[in-house]
């Protein structure tokens, strides 16, 4: 038992590896890029004034009512709540491991546990530090960031990533791809056209899914290549 144990922490080991390449260190500038920003336009909501740009961005969203435009925002942010959006990943991980991809099913799983309690911290922790009110409902200090917006650029994103992973045929992938950032460019726009959240709030939740997308996607290749979790052992 002894014996196999060390032999599983070797092979944990060998599998870690620190990667000097310029790859690696762009992943580090734009991980720490964002968490300044992040960071700095915190600091300037939480001042409790609402910047002039916010307000000139939200009226122009809110004049672009139209029938098709109110049709697509309410469908967007009906798919994209937490209950909708939990169903779509259960359906996705119940469709990778009947494809037999199941280390996919399982980073896939990961990632949904880790946007469901992030993407709730976010809205209640920072929320409750930052303290600001929604565009239309004055009682609320939810606004920032847009919990909608993260969640979807995460779950989105990923699985724009894993159809590049696997190397979806072309004529597939670039469909797909394109759906993918339409969905996630209007889940921005209908949380402002619906005026629940203002643009900044919108603009951190981007960038919060950018964040989360850097750390997530690095895991699932480690995840994926690393030969111990397949090792009967």
């Amino acid at each position: 038992m002894a014996t196999l144990t060390r032999t599983s922490l070797t092979q944990v080991l060998s599998e870690i590896r620190v990667v000097n390449k310029p790859g690696a260190v762009l992943w580090v500038v734009a991980i720490a890029g964002l968490a300044s920003v992040i960071v700095l336009l915190t600091i300037a909501i939480s001042d409790g004034a609402v910047p002039s740009q916010d307000r000139t961005v939200l009226d122009w969203v809110v004049d672009r009512d139209a029938p098709l435009v109110g049709g697509i925002s309410e469908f967007v942010s009906a798919v994209t709540r937490g209950r909708e959006g939990t169903a779509l990943s259960a359906a996705a991980i119940v469709f990778l491991w009947l494809l037999g991809m199941t280390r996919a099913a399982l980073a896939f799983a990961f990632v949904g546990v880790v946007i469901g309690g992030v993407a709730y911290g976010a809205d209640f922790a920072i929320g409750e530090i930052v303290g600001r009110s929604r565009p239309l409902d004055a009682s609320s200090e939810t606004s920032y960031p847009s919990g909608h917006v993260f969640a979807s650029t995460v779950l989105f994103g990923f699985w724009g990533f894993l159809a590049v992973y696997y190397r979806f045929k072309k004529k597939l992938l670039i469909p797909l791809l394109g759906v993918l950032v339409l969905l996630i460019l209007a889940v921005g726009f209908s949380r402002m056209f619906e005026q629940a959240h203002w643009p900044s709030d919108v603009a951190a939740g981007y960038m919060l899914g950018a964040f989360w997308l850097l750390l997530l996607i690095p895991f699932f290749v480690y995840f994926q290549r690393v030969s111990w979790l397949s090792s009967p052992k």
